[in-house]
């Protein structure tokens, strides 16, 4: 087992227990992996305000046999101070569809100059849906059919729920989780 140090953006937290949770991050040099923290929820735990989704962080873990990996030690990453990345609640959803198209340990440096791009600039979604589009090369890839109904065709992907959905079954979501899968075409399709 190797001890790695990489800077990244935290894409998501998942609670595991009682006080461990489960972190995906988009790594500059591997890409996206998933980390474990053991006690990270506890009141008490040091970290636990430093490793929240938005955030830019230097983590120090160990690469496991498998696609979790053992969280160490981490940091804010400084050089991602001054864009108050924190207070971008309205990109969560895009981080969300990140996490969701994506593959672990897939070096992607495209990916994280996007990343680091949609703290900088003010982008509204469709732009970043587009930007997204374009660098996968047109690969992004979503079911057909809706995931819940499995009767209509998705028409649109929804961040909690990392699924898509058709129309009827997206009713009640909240706008600005409810990404249209509209926005992932080439600019040059008609809608």
């Amino acid at each position: 087992m190797e001890e790695v140090l990489d800077k990244g953006c935290i894409l998501e937290r998942t609670a595991t227990g009682e006080h461990d949770a489960l972190f995906s991050l988009f790594t500059k040099q591997h890409g996206k992996i998933r980390l474990r923290a053991q006690g990270i929820l506890k009141q008490e735990a040091r970290l636990g305000g430093i490793l929240q989704p938005l955030r830019f962080v230097q983590v120090r873990y160990i690469q496991t046999p498998g696609t979790i990996h053992k969280l160490v030690d981490a940091a804010l990453d400084v050089s991602f101070h001054e864009l108050h990345t924190y207070n971008r609640k309205d990109l969560l959803p895009m981080l969300q569809c990140v996490d969701y198209i994506t593959f672990d340990a897939h070096q992607d440096g495209q990916m994280w100059f996007f990343l680091q791009s949609i703290f900088s600039h003010t982008f509204n979604i469709e732009e970043m849906a587009r930007a997204l589009w374009k660098i996968e090369g047109g690969n992004i890839s979503f079911p057909h059919r809706c995931q819940v109904c499995q009767k209509r065709q998705s028409e649109v992907f929804v961040a909690s729920q990392k699924n898509v959905l058709c129309h009827v079954c997206a009713k009640g979501y909240d706008t600005r989780e409810v990404i249209p899968l509209s926005f992932f075409n080439s600019p040059d399709e008609v809608r």
